[in-house]
């Protein structure tokens, strides 16, 4: 992973994505990286933000697996557990390869409007 650079408050400097994107050119998934990495300089900057970021980007392999428990959280009930949500994400996702095109297309249209 890359060097995360420790700032007294805030999350450091702006990164922009066309930035990093030249520096993560043998990563398999630059979004994801861009986002973990964001995730990194966050969580070492806000401590307070350490465990939310932990438990929603950092510990997982994959944009998708992210999306999925991050999703799956928020849809959960009492009626469909947060757990069924996540079986259920995760095969329409794998299945589905124009629905995970078009979660990243609005991760980078949400990434451009509001840097």
């Amino acid at each position: 992973l890359l060097a995360v650079p420790v700032t007294s408050s805030g999350f450091g400097p702006k990164v922009s994505v066309e930035d990093l994107n030249g520096s993560l050119f043998t990563s398999d998934d630059p979004l994801w990286s861009l986002i973990q990495y964001e995730a990194q300089v966050g969580a070492a900057n806000e401590p307070f933000l350490a465990t939310e970021l932990y438990g929603s980007v950092l510990q997982y392999p994959s944009l998708t697996d992210a999306v999925c428990v991050v999703l799956a959280n928020k849809l959960g009930t009492g009626y469909m557990q947060a757990t069924q949500w996540g079986e259920l994400l995760q095969d329409a996702y794998s299945r589905d390869a124009q629905i995970r095109r078009c979660m990243r297309m609005d991760l980078m249209a949400v990434m451009e409007r509001d840097p």
